[in-house]
């Protein structure tokens, strides 16, 4: 929403510096010239899985059958999962609807090719790449897929042209990216391989988040979708009923079909296991919206193996799925406060008194969250201050002037004080909430690269002030101090 906000002309560099792709940045910039109300703003993400789940139907109707279609698009619209992106004023529903619409082109150039539907593939594989990053490993998995899922032969010259149309379209933007550099705060981190067992654990996690959306975890929020025991259980028991339904199954379905399951399922495990890896490699928990493309794709396969069962056998058993996911969604509408940053500027505009400050470390995260989730009007939202922490020592810690506001992704960082020892980080600190009588201290646990902890901090306020209550939003932590 920040990128969206300013002119026209700040819209891809402000896109740019947030490290996204500017195509939803620049829809929602047109949308909002309409309305700028919050139903409006996610009407946009609304429209888009709508889209999704027609796309799901006719995926499922061209490689299978219309029974698997229909189950498909009936699991994807009542998905806490998808339901979640549907609704949220973000570009992860693009990222989803620009995805499955590639695919689908995909295969019916594969099954009739034609100028017109070559052309759309193109026009919806270059809206994925320009709404996500991410998204180049599902375009990318789409290569082996399309030369492994039909027998026919394949028009290699028709899809040739359409991939080298499709660089010519990305170049400009290619070139652009280049200048990107001085846009983007930070370096790259240093990548090293996860160990086997947490990558397991994360592969599994997300046919979790397909079927439970984030409301399984309450309180911990959607970057951090660990197993605990009981669910390693549940689906080593989930795997093993697959096994045996798959199994039974079998009778049913044709050597066709099941040569098509099975690559579909080679094309899941790869849009699953390589943003994971990639994720891990970086240290970082398992974020499901970086997989959130492969959610359709999930339920497809699953639609397909429920409807090849005998007629009334499916119905069943895609009714007991329905009600399963409808069961989850209404658990994840009871955990509405426990979404991340969305759930803390709720907690925070509920319980605001007069004399009230936030301190918020990371800074930016804070500040574009609160415009999100804040009080509309902005009429109660808290200055907010803090900064950035990148370690456990005094050191480590750079507090922005409580003066500083912050304008945008491009915008000049602020000249800070360097802080050589704990008593001069303590006397910053506290020119920074003089006039504070309760505090509100937003920080992360540490578990996640981009919100580390603010143990130094916490500690230099345990001094002079009482921690009145906390909250859990994994990666985040929020907590509440009344001055002594």
């Amino acid at each position: 929403m920040r990128v969206s906000t300013g002119s026209l002309g700040s819209v891809i560099p402000e896109a740019l510096a947030s490290r996204h792709p500017p195509l939803y940045y620049l829809s929602l910039h047109f949308w909002t010239l309409i309305n700028s109300g919050d139903s409006w703003i996610r009407l946009l993400s609304a429209g888009a899985g709508i889209a999704t789940i027609a796309f799901v139907f006719a995926i499922g109707r061209d490689l299978f059958s219309r029974r698997a279609g229909l189950f498909g698009a009936a699991f994807v619209a009542v998905s806490p999962f998808m339901i979640w992106y549907s609704r949220d004023a973000t570009d992860y529903s693009w990222a989803i609807v620009t995805t499955i619409a590639s695919f689908y082109f995909l295969i019916k150039a594969a099954q009739r090719g034609g100028w017109l539907t070559w052309s759309l593939y193109i026009a919806t594989s270059a809206a994925a790449l320009f709404t996500h990053y991410y998204n180049v490993l599902f375009l990318l998995a789409e290569i082996p897929l399309f030369l492994l899922l039909w027998k026919r032969p394949v028009k290699l010259r028709a899809w040739l042209l359409a991939e080298a149309a499709l660089a010519a379209v990305l170049l400009p933007w290619l070139l652009m990216l280049n200048e990107a550099k001085a846009y983007a705060q930070g370096s790259l981190p240093n990548l090293k391989a996860p160990p086997l067992r947490a990558f397991i654990d994360g592969i599994l996690t997300a046919p979790i988040t397909f079927i439970k959306g984030y409301a399984g975890l309450m309180g911990r929020g959607e970057s951090a979708l660990f197993l605990n025991g009981l669910q390693k259980i549940i689906i080593a028991l989930g795997l093993l009923a697959a096994i045996a339904f798959i199994i039974y199954a079998k009778r049913y379905i044709s050597s066709e079909i099941r040569r098509k399951l099975l690559v579909l399922t080679g094309f899941l495990f790869f849009i699953i296991s390589l943003p994971v890896f990639m994720q891990m490699a970086q240290g970082e928990l398992v974020a499901g919206r970086y997989y959130a493309v492969a959610s359709p794709i999930f339920f497809i396969l699953l639609a397909a193996i429920v409807s090849s069962l005998p007629s009334r056998l499916s119905w069943v058993i895609s009714g007991l799925i329905i009600i399963m996911l409808v069961l989850f969604l209404n658990i994840e509408r009871q955990g509405i406060y426990q979404e991340d940053w969305r759930g803390i500027m709720n907690v925070v505009a509920s319980k605001t008194e007069v004399g009230d400050e936030i301190l918020c470390f990371p800074f930016y995260n804070c500040v574009v969250a609160q415009e999100h989730y804040g009080d509309p009007d902005h009429a109660q939202n808290l200055p907010v201050k803090g900064g950035v922490v990148s370690g456990d020592q005094p050191q480590d810690v750079y507090l922005f002037p409580p003066d500083y506001v912050w304008a945008g992704y491009k915008s000049k960082l602020p000249d800070v004080n360097k802080i050589d020892d704990a008593s001069e980080l303590e006397q910053q600190l506290a020119l920074e909430i003089k006039d504070s009588n309760r505090l509100w201290l937003v920080a992360g646990t540490g578990n996640l690269g981009n919100y580390p902890n603010a143990k130094v901090i916490e500690e230099l306020l345990s001094d002079d002030w009482d921690l009145q209550q906390e909250w859990s939003f994994t990666p985040l932590n929020l907590k509440l101090y009344a001055r002594q």
